[in-house]
């Protein structure tokens, strides 16, 4: 629609002003239709400023590189960057908001976006940049949300040991973050952007690295890649809490509430206590979001006693807690009983609890193979007069078709997969539930009025919407 606006507008005679350009760009980067589109008016766009004489000014650059990042084409959005320095406008300068912006482009890149932070980073520090707390929040993202994708032709290291999911990094190193440079040797200042994300020699680990710190040096690839999977880890091998927290202090740069909210989703929950330190510290007041989130860690390490504990901090903050931090009490009640006793909470506080928080109790409840607490779920159901969803019988479906494989495994003499399952389907009460569950299905959906379908983004007629604006080809005339 901006495309055909601006078309529009030039038929009428309207004197194109540069600030147009950039709000196309902006329509590009914002879009939610086809990314490979997207780039293709991208690069138009660009070729037509070129073609009417305009040059780009600050103001462009970082919107191209905002559009090329969202849109995918992080090599674009590097190579944008490379061509603010090759500008001979004296007021075109990379600044950290340059910078701010190549984080998100790498942000866009959940398998690499890791590395491409790491080296934004570093290149951000050699020319003498000054980040700041957006820069830092952008990083931490990247940290969390991102991974890493190291190459398969890489040398195995000596001393390989089978890595846990939850084993943690120790600190490393106390320089932030160029413990994991993917690039060999020094980066030099004259070195364009885009040469260090794009050569097929950058695509590994330093071997300086390597040989400097043994818990990398211990691992293969292939475990090495385990590792760096969970966020925890990614902030550990840059140097941990400790490091990110100097470094802050070198920049003399304050963290605000969404520095130490990203933090805590990407440390261990041993390091809660300091995040809360940094809190007073700073006289940085949490809302309920920033609660929501620790106790979101708890959950996710298993440690859900925390989690319910966490509830008992917010009346010191005069916080009340909110419909998703009921969706993560859900997820710290292991048994029926513990599901009761937050249910009845809800009821004195006059909250209704939906899909996503009786989704959240059956979880727990598949987890478990507690077929007596999905029978309690049903029935919560019906005299709440809930509808459940199509993920919440789904759900359902697969736990009956996992516990009917390994009834049918046990009969047959065959090996049990979880093998805790075995002893469980020969018990005397799980059969008893089991068969109640099962009698109990089959009129169950018809009492509740069957299932709420989940509505798609975007309206019903997505594909129809996205073919027509395809064929409409909005460009540039």
């Amino acid at each position: 629609m901006a495309f055909k606006l601006f078309n529009d507008m030039k038929k009428r005679g309207a004197t194109i002003k540069p600030n147009w350009y950039t709000s196309l760009f902006n329509a590009c980067a914002n879009s939610p239709w086809d990314s490979e589109e997207n780039l293709v008016r991208i690069d138009r766009l660009r070729a037509n400023m070129a073609q009417k004489g305009i040059e780009p000014n600050r103001t462009h650059f970082h919107a191209m590189i905002k559009a090329y990042g969202r849109c995918g084409a992080i090599e674009s959005a590097f190579a944008v960057v490379d061509d603010m320095r090759a500008s001979d406008n004296l007021e075109i300068k990379i600044s950290a908001e340059t910078f701010n912006f190549l984080l998100q482009a790498c942000i866009s890149d959940r398998m690499k976006g890791f590395r491409h932070a790491v080296v934004t980073w570093e290149k951000m520090m050699i020319m003498k940049i000054k980040p700041n707390i957006y820069s830092y929040n952008l990083f931490l993202r990247a940290i969390r949300e991102c991974s890493i994708q190291l190459p398969k032709n890489l040398k195995q290291l000596p001393s390989a040991r089978r890595s846990d999911k939850n084993e943690d990094i120790s600190t490393v190193s106390n320089k932030f973050p160029e413990i994991l440079s993917p690039f060999p040797g020094k980066l030099k200042e004259n070195i364009g952007i885009v040469e260090i994300i794009s050569l097929e020699e950058n695509n590994r680990l330093r071997v300086e690295s390597q040989a400097r710190f043994p818990l990398i040096q211990q691992r293969t690839n292939a475990e090495l890649q385990a590792l760096l999977n969970f966020p925890e880890n990614r902030l550990a091998i840059l140097g941990g809490l400790r490091a990110f927290t100097t470094q802050l202090e070198i920049h003399k740069i304050a963290p605000d509430l969404k520095t130490v909210t990203e933090l805590v989703q990407i440390v261990s929950p041993t390091e809660i206590t300091d995040i809360m330190m940094i809190l007073e510290a700073h006289n940085l007041k949490p809302d309920i979001h920033f609660f929501n989130m620790v106790m979101k860690k708890y959950v996710r390490w298993n440690q859900k006693k925390n989690a319910r504990e966490t509830i008992g901090i917010l009346g010191r903050y005069h916080l009340n807690p909110n419909i998703m931090t009921w969706g993560i009490l859900a997820l710290a009640a292991d048994t029926w009983i513990d599901a009761v006793k937050l249910l009845k909470e809800m009821d004195v506080l006059g909250i209704t609890p939906n899909e996503h928080i009786m989704g959240g109790f059956l979880v727990n409840a598949c987890r478990a193979y507690d077929p007596r607490y999905i029978v309690h779920l049903l029935e919560e159901h019906v005299c709440r007069k809930l509808k459940p969803d199509e993920v919440f019988v789904d759900r359902i479906e697969k736990f009956q078709s996992d516990v009917h494989k390994a009834m049918l495994d046990v009969e047959c003499g065959r090996e049990v997969r979880p093998r805790r399952l075995e002893a469980i389907v020969q018990t005397e009460e799980f059969n008893e539930y089991w068969m109640k569950l099962k009698l109990r299905l089959k009129t169950w959906l018809k009492e509740v009025g069957g299932v709420t379908k989940q509505e798609i983004p975007w309206g019903k007629d997505y594909d129809e919407r996205l073919q027509r604006l395809k064929a409409k080809k909005y460009d540039i005339e």
